[in-house]
């Protein structure tokens, strides 16, 4: 008998620690007129076709004519790809291979850069060249882990949404990927 209590004088005290989600819904009566604040493309009806894929077709179409010269010239493409892998801490290492390959003076200049956490990071400056190995060096060569994020055990536990507050993460992006950076990306894209 007294475990059957017990039981269920527990079961009892854990419901207790269910909580309900922090977001509120968007009511179904503006479903339809509901966007993405700075990125209105994300939501589209089926029946209409969005902006990403007119941009896709114009990239494919590109590429084809790109191809077709390249099969006049008869001459082989060569595109350069880099893809920088995450580490967390470790991901320092990528930032002292690169600003190393420049020193040494066979970088190439890449055509396509992907990476994933820390590899993602460095990638905006690696794709603007040796130019910016100084930023680069820079971002890693100070990075702790309080630059990443903030503990905040208490907080996730009792009803938080994370045991991690990654806003110093934000505020470190928001200090070297600013406007600027972002344009020269583009126009070198």
């Amino acid at each position: 008998m007294h475990l059957k209590f017990f039981t269920f004088f527990i079961f009892i005290s854990l419901v207790g620690c269910v909580t309900s989600p922090t977001h509120i819904p968007v009511p179904e009566a503006h479903l339809s007129k509901a966007t993405v604040i700075d990125s209105p493309s994300i939501r589209f009806w089926g029946d209409e076709e969005p902006d990403q894929y007119r941009k896709i077709n114009d990239i494919v179409e590109w590429l084809q004519k790109r191809s077709e010269l390249w099969e006049k010239k008869n001459t082989k493409p060569i595109i350069n790809f880099l893809a920088l892998s995450g580490g967390g801490e470790d991901g320092s290492f990528a930032a002292g291979i690169i600003t190393g390959w420049t020193r040494h003076g066979d970088r190439p200049e890449f055509d396509v850069i992907t990476g994933v956490s820390a590899g993602a990071l460095a990638a905006p400056f690696v794709f603007l060249g040796p130019e910016y190995d100084e930023v680069l060096f820079d971002v890693y060569s100070n990075l702790s882990n309080e630059d990443i994020y903030r503990t905040q055990i208490f907080s996730g536990l009792f009803g938080g949404s994370a045991i991690l507050d990654t806003r110093p993460l934000k505020n470190l992006i928001s200090k070297y990927v600013t406007a600027e950076i972002l344009y020269l990306i583009g126009k070198q894209h």
